[in-house]
C-alpha cells in the first residue's frame, strides 16, 4: 500500500492551491519536486496520484479489535485521521480504550483440556490450579460441551466410543464426571473428532476407516445418527459447527490436506484451503469476532485466524515457535492450544499475537483437545428452529432447519421417516465421589464409590491418616487414665 507519491516537476507552492495539488498534504524535495502524502487511515489512489482513499481495516488483518470493528472514513470522520473503533457485544465490556480488549461481565471462564485417560478444568481468572473432571478412561482425543445441560462430551479413542458426562461443579452433587456411552464406532472404525451444535441439541463427530473419513450427526444422547460427508475425505482430525449460521468446517490431514466447509446438512460443501498447508489438526470459531476461523498446523507449526471464506488468513506471530500444535480454542481476546511436544502443554496467549505465550499446563503426556467453557460464550437468546420440527433428527442449516432420516432409512416425506421412534437417553449418573475416587456402578444400577488409597467414607470424604490419627489419640487418652487410677 502507498501512503505518499512522487512528483518530479514543480513545488508545492507552484500549485494554485499551495499544497501541489495534493489531497492531504505536501511536502517539497531538496533535489526538486515533491510528495504527496496522505493521512493516517487513507493510502494513494491509484488512479489519481495526488489523491487519497480510505483504508478499511476492519476488512484487513491491520486492527486489533476482540470483537465489532467499525471503520471511519477520511472523509466523514476526518477528526478521527480516517482509522477504526472498536467495540464490543452485549454481556462484554472494553478493558481499556485502546487495546480493542473485550471481557465478559460476568462468570468465570474455564479452559476444559484432555490428557490421555482424564479431562482437566482451570479457571482461568481464579487459581490455575487444574481439576481433574473426567478419570480413568483410556484415551481422550475431542472434546466439546452443553452450557445449557452442562455436559461435557468426549471421544475414548482406544475404546471407539463417544461418551458424555456432567460437568462436576456445574451440576448439583456432582463431584466427578460419570461417563455415559453414547455412540460406540464399528469395529474398523476410528472416531478422529466432535463437536456439539447447542441450539440444535445435535453432536457431530468425524470418524476414518482406512483411508475414508466420515462426518456423521445424531441427536445430543446418540440417537438417530447420519452419515452428512462420507467421500472424498482422508482423515478428518477436527470439527466444529456454528449453528448460528448453519455451516460447519473441518480439517482434512490426509493426502491432499485442506479445510472445507458445508452447510450442517453435508449439502453445499466447499475446499476453503488448500495451499500453505501441512497437517491441519485443529479448528474453531471466534463467534464474536464475525465468525471468523483460527486453525492449527501440527506440521508447519504455526495457527492462522481467516474468514468463514478462507480468505485474509493470517499467521498468529509468536516471540516463541509454536511446536506441533494439536487443538485451538478462542474466547474474548485469547487463544488456547496443546502442544504434542515432549512433555506436552496447555498454552495461551493473545489472539493476535500480542505480548507472549503463558503456560496453563505443562508435562502432560498425551495432551489433546481444548475448549473454553463460558456462560457467555455462546448466544443463548437464539430459537431453535428445529423445535419439534421433524419425526427423527433435525439439523440447522442457513436460515431454517432441514430434517433428516438415520443411515439406511427411507423418508416418506419431508419431516417423517420410516423408522421407529427411540426413547431418549436418560441423563448421566452423578457422581458424587471426591478426593479423586470415581463410581463404579453394579447390579441396581447402584454406583459406589472406588476410593483412592489415602481416603475412604461413602463419599470418599475420610481421610485415613486423620482417622488413624484419632484413633491413636484416643488410645492415648485411655492409657493416661487409667495411669491416674
Amino acid at each position: 500500500m502507498l501512503f505518499r507519491s512522487c512528483h518530479n516537476a514543480g513545488t508545492c507552492e507552484s500549485h494554485r492551491d499551495k499544497q501541489g495539488g495534493c489531497q492531504d498534504s505536501c511536502k517539497n524535495l531538496p533535489e526538486g519536486g515533491y510528495l504527496c502524502h496522505c493521512s493516517k487511515g487513507s493510502i494513494i489512489d491509484k488512479n489519481n496520484p495526488k489523491k487519497c482513499i480510505d483504508v478499511n481495516e476492519c476488512d484487513s488483518n491491520t486492527n486489533y479489535c476482540s470483537q465489532i470493528c467499525m471503520n471511519l472514513p477520511n472523509e466523514k470522520f476526518k477528526e478521527m485521521k480516517g482509522t477504526y473503533i472498536c467495540s464490543c457485544h452485549d454481556g462484554f465490556e472494553a478493558t481499556d480504550e485502546h487495546s480493542g480488549v473485550c471481557k465478559a461481565m460476568n462468570g468465570e471462564p474455564s479452559l476444559l483440556f484432555s490428557n490421555g485417560e482424564e479431562i482437566f478444568s482451570n479457571t482461568q481468572r481464579g487459581s490455575d490450579r487444574a481439576k481433574a473432571i473426567v478419570r480413568k478412561q483410556e484415551k481422550i482425543t475431542s472434546i466439546d460441551f452443553d452450557p445449557f445441560h452442562n455436559f461435557v462430551f468426549w471421544i475414548d479413542a482406544a475404546e471407539k466410543r463417544i461418551k458424555r458426562s456432567f460437568i462436576p461443579g456445574m451440576h448439583p452433587d456432582s463431584e466427578i464426571g460419570y461417563p455415559q456411552d453414547l455412540q460406540q464406532v464399528g469395529e474398523n472404525g476410528k472416531p478422529l473428532a466432535l463437536a456439539y451444535d447447542w441450539i440444535g441439541s445435535n453432536l457431530y463427530w468425524t470418524e476414518v476407516e482406512g483411508t475414508n473419513g466420515r462426518i456423521y450427526a445424531s441427536t445430543a444422547d446418540g440417537r438417530y445418527a447420519k452419515a452428512l460427508i462420507d467421500s472424498k475425505l482422508d482423515e478428518p482430525t477436527s470439527i466444529a459447527v456454528d449453528p448460528e449460521l448453519g455451516f460447519m468446517y473441518w480439517t482434512d490431514a490426509g493426502n491432499k490436506p485442506k479445510i472445507e466447509s458445508a452447510w450442517m446438512d453435508g449439502s453445499n460443501r466447499k475446499v476453503i484451503v488448500s495451499e500453505r498447508i501441512g497437517r491441519p489438526t485443529g479448528i474453531t470459531i471466534d463467534f464474536y469476532m464475525d465468525h471468523s476461523l483460527y486453525w492449527c498446523d501440527q506440521k508447519l507449526n504455526k495457527i492462522e485466524s481467516m474468514t468463514r471464506s478462507g480468505e485474509r488468513r493470517y499467521v498468529i506471530p509468536m516471540k516463541v515457535n509454536v511446536m506441533k500444535p494439536l487443538s485451538v480454542d478462542v474466547f474474548e481476546s485469547m487463544m488456547y492450544w496443546t502442544q504434542a511436544t515432549s512433555g506436552g502443554n496447555v498454552w495461551k496467549m493473545d489472539k493476535f499475537g500480542r505480548g507472549f505465550p503463558v503456560e496453563v499446563a505443562g508435562d502432560l503426556p498425551n495432551p489433546a483437545s481444548v475448549r473454553l467453557y463460558h456462560t457467555a460464550r455462546y448466544n443463548h437468546s437464539l430459537d431453535n428452529p428445529c423445535d419439534q420440527a421433524c419425526s427423527h433428527l433435525c439439523v440447522l442449516v442457513p436460515k431454517g432447519h432441514r430434517c433428516i432420516c438415520p443411515s439406511s432409512v427411507r423418508s416418506l416425506n419431508s419431516k417423517s421417516c420410516d423408522a421407529s421412534i427411540e426413547a431418549p437417553k436418560a441423563e448421566p449418573q452423578v457422581c458424587r465421589c471426591q478426593n479423586g475416587g470415581t463410581c463404579d456402578q453394579i447390579a441396581g444400577g447402584e454406583t459406589p464409590c472406588r476410593c483412592e488409597d489415602n481416603f475412604i467414607g461413602q463419599f470418599c470424604d475420610v481421610r485415613k491418616d486423620q482417622t488413624k490419627a484419632k484413633s491413636d489419640s484416643s488410645q492415648i487418652g485411655r492409657a493416661s487414665c487409667r495411669e491416674r487410677v
